[in-house]
């Protein structure tokens, strides 16, 4: 049998795997000239020990599935992943490379040799890391490849809390001390003049009162600003109280979380650009363009974190040149508003209309924060226009083929961009038959970018 097995941070077991690996080579060899499996997955399989109990932390992201998943029918993506394997002997990376338990326990990790109430006696070992099924919920840690060392390092720093509904999670004038990393629930900010010692008087302020406004989605981050403020005593600026039945959150203290910040890892340094972001509003823009609007508010946050890059331009330069077959998406921010940039039309289309940008530009300034370019690099047609800067502007920029995946990952975002097209080029056609030949465009444009290797997003 293999088994896969986690717990949150409050004990609860969230995922269980329990497989039997007793397939011959000529049961699998049958599923592959049946199309259910391909010869790569069956080198997996037959790779992979008999008769063990195997636990599994995938890139440090364990997979959602429920019990009875057979391992043949595991997704790909945990089989080429494979992080931890924890046999009858001992735990061995996918790569061939031996962890020994003495190693494990030295980087941090937890080597827990109680076996498992109800389970197999068999399980003599079992390596545990706490929050590993939380950091799931959180878009900042999802896609985080952790190595041990970073595992160990959050799992040394973190805490798992929870609140009941009407609890107070901080008090005005409390020491702020801690930063919360939201998994699950909801929370408001209490205006002055509430009695938040007594519940009664929350619930009753929730019923007469209309600015008691829930915030919080899974992954948001509360209080992060006192990482970037002075060291010395800082206060909280508000009562905060939980809403819903239960609000959860992975808590750092300042200390730990300022630590994991300051690291040179991959973590801290996407941490430290994340919340620079945040705190300069720069991530507000991406928020406000209508082709993310659909998207989860923190798994934008991340995703620009990681992707957009700045640059500058000079008075009179050119950001797009008419003809050219672009390779970014430009955001302009709200502090590029006096600056602004203007088209420079040397060409319109058969229909009298431009065809890229149009919506954006209602002056020859830009008066909005906003995303141009979209057009070419969806569809991979030339620019029709010269786009120029009217001041000195820095602007930040996603490479094309970061927004082609997020195109094939997002179909939110490919409908909201086919539609921002369709409507810009505004020709006789109807909007639904526009959608339908861009659509086709754009298939035809991603199969040729994946023949270049744009790789997966």
């Amino acid at each position: 049998t293999i088994g896969f097995s986690w717990e949150n941070r409050f004990g609860e077991v969230i995922g269980y795997y329990a497989a039997d690996t007793q397939l011959s080579e000529s049961e699998l060899d049958k599923m592959v000239s049946e199309g259910a499996m391909t010869t790569e997955r069956k080198k997996k399989l037959l790779s992979l020990p008999k008769n063990a109990e195997i636990y599994i932390i995938e890139n440090g992201i364990p997979p959602l599935h429920t019990d009875g998943d057979t391992l043949s029918k595991l997704p790909d993506y945990i089989l080429d992943n494979l992080f931890l394997v924890h046999t009858s002997k001992y735990p061995t990376l996918s790569n061939g490379k031996v962890w020994d338990y003495p190693t494990l326990a030295k980087s941090g990790m937890t080597v827990d040799t109680r076996p498992r109430t109800g389970r197999s006696t068999d399980i003599k070992k079992r390596i545990t890391v706490e929050h590993i099924l939380d950091f799931a919920k959180i878009p900042f840690f999802r896609n985080m490849k952790f190595t041990p060392e970073e595992l160990a390092l959050i799992e040394r720093e973190v805490e798992g809390v929870y609140y009941k509904d009407g609890d107070v999670i901080c008090k005005k004038d409390d020491p702020a001390d801690s930063i919360y990393f939201m998994l699950e629930g909801g929370y408001q900010i209490l205006p002055e003049g509430i009695e938040y010692q007594n519940k009664q008087k929350i619930m009753d302020a929730r019923e007469n009162r209309n600015d008691l406004i829930i915030l919080g989605t899974p992954g948001a981050i509360m209080g992060e600003s006192i990482a970037y403020k002075s060291r010395g005593r800082q206060k909280r600026t508000a009562t905060v109280v939980a809403y819903g039945g239960r609000t959860s959150f992975l808590r750092f203290s300042k200390e730990s979380f300022i630590r994991l910040m300051e690291s040179d890892t991959d973590i801290g340094k996407l941490l430290r650009r994340m919340l620079e972001f945040k705190l300069k509003g720069i991530d507000n823009a991406f928020l406000n363009l209508e082709i993310l609007r659909d998207l989860d508010s923190e798994e934008v946050r991340t995703f620009v974190a990681q992707k957009a890059h700045k640059t500058s331009f000079n008075k009179g330069e050119k950001l797009i040149s008419e003809g050219a077959t672009l390779k970014r998406l430009y955001i302009l921010t709200d502090t590029n508003r006096e600056e602004g940039v203007y088209l420079k039309q040397s060409q319109k289309s058969s229909s009298g209309k431009l065809l890229d940008g149009e919506k954006i530009f209602l002056t020859d300034h830009l008066l909005t924060s906003g995303c141009f370019g979209e057009q070419s690099i969806i569809t991979g047609e030339p620019a029709v226009c010269d786009v120029v800067a009217s001041g000195h502007l820095e602007v930040y920029y996603l490479k094309k083929a970061d927004v082609l995946r997020m195109v094939k990952k997002y179909p939110a975002v490919q409908a909201r961009i086919f539609q921002k097209i369709a409507k810009d080029r505004k020709d006789n056609a109807d909007l639904h038959s526009q959608v339908s030949s861009i659509a086709e465009t754009v298939v035809e444009h991603l199969k040729i970018e994946e023949d270049d290797s744009i790789g997966g997003f």
